[in-house]
């Protein structure tokens, strides 16, 4: 059976892929392993669509999670702006 020319594509960005892998496991000076990893996982996003779909919601409720901290935050800021009244004590 020959292959159709999509299977033929195919095969040659993967190809591709893993020859961009292995040049990165020969560098002298990689970079960080968090971008790394990520850069592997950005590789891969056209085989695993399901995956990168939750990764991308995962994202976006972290961002959430972060927003709630900064926002508490923020209004803690805001009631310590609040000029605060003089209490009147009697020193002997």
């Amino acid at each position: 059976m020959s292959k159709t020319k999509s299977e033929k594509e195919q095969g040659k960005e993967e190809y591709r892929e893993e020859e961009r892998e292995r040049e990165f496991d020969r560098s002298p000076d990689p970079e960080c392993p968090f971008c790394a990893a990520l850069g592997v996982l950005n590789r891969r996003k056209s085989r695993h669509p399901e995956f990168f779909g939750h990764l991308r919601q995962a994202e976006a409720e972290m961002l959430k999670a972060f927003r709630s901290l900064i926002d508490d935050r923020l209004e803690e800021c805001r009631e310590e702006e609040t000029p605060r009244k003089a209490t009147k004590i009697k020193v002997r």
